[in-house]
């Protein structure tokens, strides 16, 4: 591994730290980054990178696992790019007994796995998730 690659991992890393402290904290960006001396734009502007990467890292995982050919095969099929998924938003989330959902959740199918999960849940731990249960 080349020097500048693991450069770019090194800030990758710090900076979905940054980010992970940023969300833990619940405040906005705006103040997280006043409080700790950050240029707002180069939070932006790295989340944007960290972001990429994660989606980066996601697909060369899926290519890995299904092979190039199925990678594009399911993208033609589902409209969507490799390392996306497609997703669907419902009017009104049902709980598992048929009633109302109250409060701000998430709500995502896997692999036939249902997941209810609050709004204020770490992205990382979904996507960490939600990758694990593709796999299977």
């Amino acid at each position: 591994m080349d020097t500048r690659k693991m450069a770019t991992e090194y800030r990758l890393g710090h900076w979905a730290q940054i980010m992970r402290e940023r969300r833990e904290s619940g405040q906005n960006v705006r103040t997280f980054c006043e409080n700790v001396g950050i240029c707002e734009n180069v939070y932006y502007y790295w989340q944007r990178k960290v972001r990429e990467a994660a989606s980066k890292q996601m697909t060369e995982e899926m290519k890995e696992k299904l092979g190039t050919t199925k990678i594009g095969m399911a993208a033609k099929t589902l409209s969507t790019p490799p390392g996306f998924m497609e997703v669907r938003i419902a009017e009104t989330p049902m709980q598992s007994g048929g009633e109302r959902s109250q409060g701000n959740h998430i709500y995502i199918e896997v692999s036939g796995v249902k997941i209810k999960a609050s709004e204020m849940y770490p992205t990382e731990k979904l996507a960490v998730l939600i990758r694990e249960l593709a796999r299977q």
